[in-house]
């Protein structure tokens, strides 16, 4: 970097003053870009000895830090220690959000607020344990517009405290999509006060922008309509989370080898979730086994054969045969072919 870019640099941070010396660990360093290692060994000690932090996480996460004393970190172990934070809690929240925001700025308006919606702490810790982030993202930004958009589209109090417990990182998108997938998920037909309302408008959140048409044409290569791809929504929304690449995979084993039509998928999109090598190809090994012996005399439904736990399949499919034990082996080679 030029002289002139240095002190552009160095204007820029003075402006922005004040707001650092709001944020607890800060981010933001006008330094050369060869730092003085001493400068590290405080925060990377304290990390170390403070939060059990391996000498490797805690070299790497000290990069984002410019403590030089324990007095702000305490502040905030103690705040989370006090609030019901364990140790782990706390661990993985300084590991993974090193660029904490200030106290009174940031994090104890955001857990306030968490805890008024929420009801109770131990839910804003479940919330933080799913999305650490939460905690730290500027509420009047991120967290109340949200909070706001979902009220204003009927959803009540308890299912946007479901959502946000359970889903945290789907407020964490940009507000503009999250209300398109509000929006769309209403003219689905469903109803806010459902639980199926927030968990749709959950995976349309994380599908990202196109997600939707994306999965839509790999369906649709294989005949379905948008009626279909609805119908198979509306049975299970996580079952559309699925890569393209897994969806092609499935519907190809099932109507390549298990002779399936493609639309027995849309009526039971739960199979979408398995997985090929550890559950549906083992078992349809032992189906076909079962059927070229005549050890069955018809072919069982598909869907709770493979819906079946581990448990109940090996009762009905494979230990009730003479053949047990080559059925056994059949099954555990190709479902662990580590053993």
């Amino acid at each position: 970097m030029g002289v002139g870019g240095k002190l552009r640099l160095l204007n820029s941070c003075s402006k922005h003053k004040h707001y650092l010396l709001q944020n607890l660990f800060m981010n933001v360093r006008c330094v050369s870009s060869e730092a003085n290692p001493s400068q590290q060994s405080f925060p990377v000690s304290y990390l170390i000895n403070k939060c059990g932090f391996s000498p490797g996480s805690a070299l790497s996460a000290s990069k984002r830090l410019t403590f030089e004393s324990p007095d702000q970190p305490d502040a905030v172990i103690h705040m989370f220690k006090r609030y019901g934070f364990s140790d782990a809690d706390i661990f993985r929240l300084i590991k993974e959000t090193p660029t904490s925001r200030s106290l009174e700025n940031h994090i104890t308006p955001n857990f306030n607020l968490l805890s008024d919606l929420l009801t109770s702490d131990n839910k804003v810790i479940a919330a933080a344990r799913n999305d650490p982030f939460i905690l730290f993202r500027h509420g009047d930004r991120y967290l109340k517009p949200f909070i706001t958009l979902l009220q204003d589209h009927g959803v009540p109090r308890t299912q946007i405290a479901s959502l946000i417990c359970n889903w945290p990182r789907s407020i964490g998108v940009c507000l503009n999509h999250f209300r398109k997938c509000v929006e769309k998920v209403r003219e689905m037909g469903y109803d806010p006060y459902s639980a199926e309302f927030t968990r749709s408008v959950v995976v349309l959140s994380q599908l990202g922008k196109g997600g939707w048409e994306r999965k839509s044409a790999v369906y649709k290569s294989w005949g379905w309509s948008e009626k279909d791809i609805l119908v198979a929504f509306r049975k299970n929304p996580w079952s559309l989370m699925t890569s393209e690449n897994k969806i092609m995979a499935v519907m190809k084993f099932f109507v390549e080898k298990m002779d399936c039509e493609s639309l027995y998928i849309a009526e039971h999109p739960n199979l979408l979730m398995y997985s090929l090598e550890k559950r549906l190809i083992p078992r349809a090994l032992v189906l076909h086994f079962l059927l070229r012996n005549k050890l069955i005399a018809k072919k069982p439904n598909l869907n709770t054969l493979f819906v079946y736990s581990e448990k109940l399949f090996l009762e009905k499919f494979v230990n009730c045969f003479d053949e047990a034990p080559h059925l056994l082996k059949l099954y555990r080679d190709q479902s662990d072919p580590a053993k």
